[in-house]
């Protein structure tokens, strides 16, 4: 069996960021999904930078922020929104899609609302169960509140500059 190949520790500079290249067995596997370069696989280059032209400003009248997004930032992040539903559980309980609630750190949990175009705000939520794809809810918006099913990781990242 032949020793490890050079390739395992070559590293790639590309703008400041070090991108690694993989051993011989990590450049047959790349080979197999198309990303072959020169004997060696590459690790592919992030995208091209997503235009978030995003503002954080205090909410009137509430303790939190919230986060103002243009047209095309939204577009490029895929922010979707859906409607709060009422669950069929007695007593009647919020429903959300799974994908709208986040998770902190301290074990909280948040969903981003939409009060008006291009704006959104994080309000705590209480979760009661997860079923299939939804989360039941015990305390959050209420029925009919516009929430951000797609795309809340990367609204609270913008909130608290994660990257910065």
């Amino acid at each position: 069996m032949a020793g490890p190949s050079r390739c395992n520790a070559d590293r790639l500079d590309h703008g400041g960021r070090t991108a690694h290249r993989l051993g011989s067995a990590g450049a047959a596997l790349a080979g197999v999904f198309g990303i072959l370069a020169g004997g060696c696989a590459e690790v592919a280059a992030p995208p091209a930078k997503v235009d978030t032209a995003a503002t954080v400003e205090d909410s009137p009248g509430d303790t939190g922020k919230r986060v103002v997004l243009t047209d095309t930032a939204v577009r490029q992040l895929g922010v979707q929104v859906v409607a709060v539903q009422v669950a069929s559980v007695s007593p009647p309980r919020q429903r959300v899609p799974s994908s709208a609630v986040l998770y902190e750190a301290k074990g909280t949990t948040l969903v981003y609302t939409n009060p008006a175009p291009l704006v959104y705000v994080a309000r705590p939520v209480v979760v009661e169960s997860i079923e299939g794809g939804s989360a039941v809810l015990t305390a959050g918006p209420g029925a009919g509140t516009a929430v951000v099913s797609m795309g809340a990781a990367e609204l609270f990242g913008i909130e608290f500059g994660v990257g910065k």
